[in-house]
């Protein structure tokens, strides 16, 4: 019980990281074709942070 307690804090550690990392691309390019793919690319990463899917 403890074990699957940690690897889906962690799972969800690092999801949150990579929406991290894709805002901030978002945030520091300059292209509106690249901010619209990283836009699209972070759904995922924020859906699993917020545990909807």
């Amino acid at each position: 019980m403890f074990l699957n307690a940690v690897v889906t804090f962690l799972y969800y550690v690092l999801s949150a990281f990579i929406a991290f990392i894709i805002l901030r691309n978002i945030i520091k390019t300059k292209s509106a074709q690249e901010a619209v793919l990283y836009c699209i690319m972070i759904i995922p990463f924020v859906l699993r942070v917020l545990r909807l899917k």
